[in-house]
C-alpha cells in the first residue's frame, strides 16, 4: 500500500514542523546502531552523520541524516522508532536521483561552458530497498513521485536560442518522469555553492533557495517526459536575463 502511504515521509513532516521536539547531537551509540540496520539492509558501510529525537502522540522516533561510504556526495535522511522496529530511509531514492541526474547531463550533452544538475524528489523514500537498481527500474517503480531538477548554466558566450537547443533534449529517454525543471544562469562561484550544499545536506532547506534566487531564470512543468511548450516562454525569460 504504497509503503504504508510513506508513513515515514509524514513523521519527516512533523519533525520538520516542530511537531516532534528534539536537538541534533553526538551521533553515540544510537547512530552506531543506525549504521549497523544500515549495513545489514544494503550489505555496505554507513555514516550517520545527525540525530535528532522526539515524541509524538505518546511514541518516541529519531530521525537522522546519513551517508554511504561509497557515496558520501548522497546524504539521505531516515527515520525509526524508539525499538527500531520500524524503519525508512531515503538511500534508494537518492541513488535513483542521482541516475537521473547522469542521464539529464547525458542528454544536454557539452555546453560552452561547464553546468551543474541535480535532482531532487518529492517523496525522499523509496517504493523498494534495492539501490543498485536501472535508471528505467526506479522510474517504472515511482510513477507516483515527482521530481525537480535544478540547472545551473554559464550563460557566457551562449544565446538563449542556443541554450534551449541543449535544454529541450534534457528529459529524452526518460518517458514515466513528471516534475519541473528549474534553470538557473550562474557562474562558477554560485554552481560551487550549490554543489557544496547539496552534497552535503539530505535535503533542500530555505538556505539552499538562496543561493540561487538571484539567478532564477525559468521553471516549467513536464509530464510523462515531456516539457511540451515551454520554448517561447523560456526564451522570453532567457533573453531578459542576459540582457
Amino acid at each position: 500500500m504504497l509503503k504504508k502511504i510513506r508513513l515515514m515521509t509524514v513523521i519527516a513532516v512533523l519533525f520538520a514542523a516542530g511537531i516532534l521536539a528534539g536537538c541534533a547531537g553526538r551521533t553515540g551509540e544510537k547512530g552506531k546502531e543506525i549504521e549497523r540496520l544500515l549495513e545489514d539492509k544494503y550489505g555496505e558501510k554507513f555514516r550517520v552523520t545527525s540525530i535528532r529525537g522526539g515524541s509524538y502522540g505518546g511514541e518516541g522516533y529519531y530521525e537522522a541524516e546519513a551517508y554511504a561510504v561509497k557515496h558520501k556526495d548522497l546524504p539521505f535522511s531516515l527515520n525509526m522508532d524508539k525499538d527500531g522496529s520500524t524503519f525508512s530511509d531515503g538511500y534508494t531514492m537518492k541513488r535513483g536521483t542521482a541516475l537521473i541526474a547522469e542521464k539529464v547531463q547525458d542528454n544536454i550533452g557539452k555546453m560552452k561552458n561547464p553546468y551543474y544538475v541535480h535532482v531532487q524528489s518529492m517523496f525522499p523514500d523509496s517504493l523498494t530497498d534495492a539501490p543498485d537498481q536501472t535508471l528505467e527500474e526506479y522510474l517504472s517503480r515511482e510513477a507516483s513521485n515527482f521530481y525537480t531538477i535544478y540547472l545551473y548554466v554559464n550563460p557566457k558566450d551562449e544565446t538563449p536560442e542556443s541554450i534551449w537547443e541543449h535544454v529541450e533534449h534534457a528529459l529524452d529517454g526518460m518517458p514515466s518522469m513528471d516534475g519541473s525543471l528549474e534553470v538557473f544562469f550562474s557562474g562558477q562561484a554560485t554552481m560551487k555553492k550549490a554543489r557544496k550544499y547539496v552534497e552535503s545536506h539530505a535535503s533542500l532547506e530555505d538556505e539552499y533557495m538562496k543561493i540561487g534566487e538571484d539567478d532564477h531564470v525559468y521553471g516549467f512543468d513536464f509530464r510523462s517526459g515531456t516539457i511540451g511548450t515551454a520554448k517561447s516562454g523560456f526564451l522570453d525569460a532567457a533573453r531578459q536575463k542576459i540582457q
